[in-house]
Parts: structure tokens; C-alpha cells; sequence
């Protein structure tokens, strides 16, 4: 009996490496490249999926050598130029952040805009919203109450909030600003201590959380 467990076993993880692994292609805007921005080749996404960043002529070739024929990898049918942030004709916006300079530049959008309800419902991490959500019932507030004291925050640090993610959108491609891996999907990221040092710089990291949806902001000290 224990042989053949161990031989399922066997066979479970030999199954399980020969499986293809599920591979996204995504496009990226030229004007992000063009920008500077720091955009990894290729992201582990929590599902286990592998998203690749091409150009847009690789995107075009991809396409192109697929077109009426089944797909060796998984490339999805509605996929198209990523779009950090999008602005729909009632003036609503979507906003999505597949890296971390996506997180920057929709939450100084967002703070610039003075968009905090947005911010906090997209691109704020759900488990940020929860803990703070549970904090405001533990005072005796309703969990909306969570929302209403993010906005306060936003509206009282918005300059220096602003200051910080403004150096750090061009300190992604530089030594200005320092980015940390600590595992489990976060990642904080600091002004270098030559900038931040002896300046009227506050507030000087921004945490990034990763959830399966995408990056999100996990908070700014």
C-alpha cells in the first residue's frame, strides 16, 4: 500500500511539472518605455500564471503567428495595450497596476485630481480597507467610517504626499529611489538616503501590495 502511495505521489508531481505553465502576454504603451519607466520582463502573478511584458511589434508578431490557429500558450482574446488608468465618457475612472510605477502614477493622479473616494476603492490593498474597516467597528464607528478617515489623511498630506510620489515617478529608473522585495507580495519603496536626507521631503516610502488583481497601494509613511 505504501508503494503504491508513494507511486501516485510519483506521478502527481511528475504531472504536475510537465503541466504548461500558463503564460499572458501583455503589451506595453511605448510611452511608459519612452518615459524611463522600469518595467519588468516578466511578473509571477499569485495564481501561478507567468504575464509577460512585450513591445508592441513583438504583440503584433505573437498575434499574428496565432491568428487561426489554437493557441500553444494561453493568450487572452480581449487582451489589449495595457492602460494604467482609464477615463470613461461620464468622466468615471478604472484604474489597474500590473507594476509598481503604475501604483505611483494612479495614486499621485488620484491625490493631484483629489480623487480619494477612487483611490481608496481601486488602488488601495483590500486588506489595508479591512484592517482599517475593522479598526473604525473597534471605536465604536461604522466601517465606512475607514473610507472617511483615509480622505482626511489624503486631504491633509496631500502636498507632501504629492512631493514624494512626484521624485519617486522618476527615481523608478534611477538611484534616487530604493525598491524592496520582503516577500509575500509586498514591496516598499524609499527615497535613497542622499535624497531623502536634509530635505523638506515628510513622508519617504510608499508599500506596494500585490493581490491577484494586480498591484495595489498599501500605504505611505
Amino acid at each position: 500500500m505504501k508503494r503504491v502511495a508513494c507511486f501516485a505521489g510519483a506521478c502527481a508531481v511528475l504531472l504536475a511539472a510537465c503541466t504548461p505553465q500558463k503564460v499572458i502576454y501583455r503589451p506595453v504603451a511605448s510611452y511608459m518605455r519612452e518615459g524611463g519607466a522600469d518595467v519588468p520582463d516578466e511578473v509571477l502573478l499569485p495564481d501561478g500564471s507567468l504575464l509577460k511584458f512585450v513591445t508592441d511589434e513583438e504583440w503584433a508578431a505573437i498575434k499574428a503567428e496565432q491568428r487561426g490557429e489554437t493557441p500553444a500558450i494561453s493568450l487572452e482574446a480581449d487582451a489589449k495595450t495595457f492602460a494604467p488608468w482609464e477615463q470613461g465618457d461620464d468622466g468615471s475612472i478604472q484604474m489597474r497596476a500590473m507594476i509598481p510605477a503604475h501604483v505611483v502614477g494612479n495614486t499621485m493622479a488620484c491625490l493631484r485630481d483629489e480623487r480619494y473616494s477612487e483611490l481608496w476603492n481601486q488602488m488601495v490593498s483590500s486588506s489595508v480597507r479591512s484592517r482599517a474597516e475593522a479598526a473604525a467597528q473597534s471605536r465604536g464607528d461604522s466601517a465606512e467610517d475607514a473610507e472617511a478617515d483615509f480622505v482626511k489623511w489624503c486631504e491633509t498630506n496631500r502636498r507632501d504626499a504629492l512631493m514624494l510620489l512626484n521624485r519617486m515617478s522618476f527615481g523608478l529608473s534611477s538611484s534616487s529611489a530604493v525598491m524592496r522585495n520582503h516577500g509575500g507580495g509586498r514591496i516598499t519603496i524609499e527615497l535613497a538616503p542622499q535624497i531623502a536626507k536634509g530635505t523638506d521631503f515628510k513622508l519617504k516610502t510608499v508599500e506596494i501590495i500585490t493581490e491577484p488583481d494586480g498591484m495595489k497601494l498599501g500605504g505611505i509613511w
